[in-house]
């Protein structure tokens, strides 16, 4: 296997540094409209849609497979076998490509956790506690400068 050397000076193959490369370039970007998502917080109606709108603007390809992503976990969270991602984009019929990418994203900003590649995927409370962390900063930020 062709290797290479890290900007650190670490040897890795070619395939695993492509690998953590992709993983440095894949984020969650939210794009806030805070009137409009007030008023849908008020009367209730704010769903996994607008969720996965805030998380992934720029894609609707994204946003689908985000959203189908989380909501066949919640699904299936008794079931651990049905909670890898080879089988869980076999039975979602994505590319596998496409959603390696939107579960590193929602795995980067703590809306999914795997301990590591053996373990089956879960939702994860990371991106809740994390957003509270922000709005209380924010908060403090505002009041206390």
């Amino acid at each position: 296997m062709a290797k290479r050397t890290t900007p650190l000076g670490t040897e890795i193959d070619d395939k695993e540094y492509s690998k953590k490369i992709k993983e440095q370039r894949l984020w969650v970007f939210l794009k806030i409209d805070v009137e409009g998502y007030r008023e849908k917080f008020n009367k209730g109606i704010f769903s996994i849609d607008d969720l996965v709108y805030l998380m992934f603007p720029l894609s609707e390809k994204k946003r689908k497979i985000a959203k189908d992503m989380i909501l066949y976990i919640k699904k299936y969270k008794s079931d651990i076998n049905k909670r890898y991602l080879k089988v869980m984009m076999k039975e979602l019929g994505y590319p596998t490509s496409t959603a390696w990418q939107v579960y590193l994203c929602l795995k980067r900003a703590g809306v999914l956790v795997r301990k590591n590649k053996t373990e089956p995927i879960a939702l994860s409370e990371q991106f809740a506690r994390f957003t509270q962390e922000v709005a209380d900063w924010w908060r403090a930020w505002v009041k206390y400068g």
